[in-house]
């Protein structure tokens, strides 16, 4: 790989991330969205025909059919059910869905690797485009008159404004790069590096800070907390894994036995998200299987049909079940499983393989932990913040498995 392409793949790769997080819905109603996309696809598509011209030794066919399939059912499988339940147009669906277009990052990254990009460039480009996010937040939150947003006739524009009685007006943040930054910023606090790294690291979560101070979101500050004991507990060496096997079946016992009187007090507490609870329990007995597909805010909405009043992405993973059925809760669990195992299992061998930490990598499994705690309530990977680091994580675990693999093969022929 050429100098001058690497530069092109971390250009291309600090505007993926710089989309990922949602960075640019501040202005031009997120229209930088759909560039994303496009460089996402043109690498992914540039990846695989070298690959296949270059590298007869790499199985890159799996990585090229496998994500359109998964993608396939969110934006076609959903969009074909959705028509079929209201007669809605079915592209109005499918680009609703979009957003799922940027899991082709996942292949993108580990074709890269295989032409010659380097996994730690990789994790510097990642840090500074979570950099540039806070900054970008930072920035907006600073300029712009929250208040006229929220009270204007621009749907879109008002919907990046929050606000209570309490807080005020909020700008809409980026919670998971905030969220990832400042474990990592946490982690690499704590390591020997050299001093102008440290002042950045500072830097850093010093503004990291003043976000949590502006937003005030005590459950996701207490959700680091928790992630970080439970990783401590649970995840920080192969042996712990044991004591998660054991406290498992414990854990999943006591869910089933709280999470019902806890969804009640959750739904006693704000009557939209009861009626929205009531109508989608309502339609997945009546389409248990697909769902009820993804509507869009054109054509058919969802308002059009079961009032002005239900949101079904605001009730937790039963509005994953409403939308994609048994069938796409399933698919959606299965992931958080795999991205679990996948994301531990790579932090774990990359200790014992540089006897050191990877403060990225163990962010990663703190953000899996948390995301796995709150995937009751907060379904992460259904929206871009979450689905950027899905595909983040499938992309760079890939990479690091396969040069542990290439290290073994080494070992054993010498």
């Amino acid at each position: 790989m050429t100098k001058a392409f690497t530069r092109t793949v971390d250009i291309s790769y600090v505007l993926i991330f710089y989309v990922g997080f949602q960075a640019g819905r501040y202005y031009l109603e997120n229209r930088i969205q759909e560039l994303g996309f496009v460089v996402v696809l043109t690498l992914y598509a540039f990846g695989a025909i070298k690959l296949a011209m270059q590298r007869a030794d790499v199985k890159w066919s799996i990585w090229f059919w496998t994500t359109p399939l998964v993608i396939s059912y969110p934006m076609v499988i959903s969009s074909v059910t959705y028509y079929l339940h209201t007669g809605s147009n079915v592209f109005y669906s499918f680009f609703a869905a979009r957003e799922f277009l940027i899991i082709y990052l996942a292949p993108t990254i580990f074709f890269m690797y295989k032409l010659g990009y380097p996994i730690e460039r990789l994790e510097k480009i990642f840090v500074i485009s979570l950099t540039l996010v806070i900054i970008n937040y930072l920035f907006f939150y600073s300029i712009l008159d929250l208040a006229a947003m929220k009270r204007g006739a621009n749907l879109y524009v008002s919907q990046q404004v929050t606000w209570d009685a309490w807080r005020g007006y909020r700008l809409k943040p980026p919670t998971t790069g905030i969220f990832l930054g400042t474990s990592y910023c946490l982690i690499m606090i704590t390591q020997k590096i050299e001093l102008i790294k440290k002042v950045g690291v500072i830097i850093l979560l010093s503004m990291l800070l003043f976000c949590w101070y502006i937003l005030v979101q005590r459950t996701q500050i207490a959700t680091i907390i928790v992630s970080f004991v439970l990783f401590a507990i649970l995840f920080s060496r192969p042996s712990r894994i044991n004591l998660l096997i054991f406290s498992l079946p414990v854990v999943v016992l006591a869910i089933l036995l709280f999470s019902g009187k806890f969804l009640n007090i959750f739904f006693e507490e704000d009557i939209t998200r009861k009626v929205t609870a009531r109508i989608c329990l309502q339609s997945i007995s009546e389409n248990p299987l697909l769902g009820y597909g993804t509507a869009s805010w054109k054509g058919i909405s969802y308002a059009d049909i079961f009032g002005k009043q239900f949101y079904p992405s605001d009730i937790g993973l039963l509005g994953v079940v409403f939308k994609y059925g048994v069938l796409g809760v399933g698919i959606y669990l299965y992931i958080l499983v795999l991205l679990m195992y996948r994301s531990v299992t790579t932090n774990l061998y990359y200790v014992f393989y540089n006897k050191k930490i990877n403060p990225l990598l163990m962010s990663l499994v703190i953000w899996m932990i948390g995301v796995s705690v709150n995937t009751i309530l907060v379904p992460a990977f259904m929206d871009m913040k979450g689905l950027i680091l899905v595909s983040f994580i499938i992309g760079i675990t890939a990479c690091y498995r396969d040069k542990f693999l290439l290290n073994i093969k080494i070992k054993n022929k010498v």
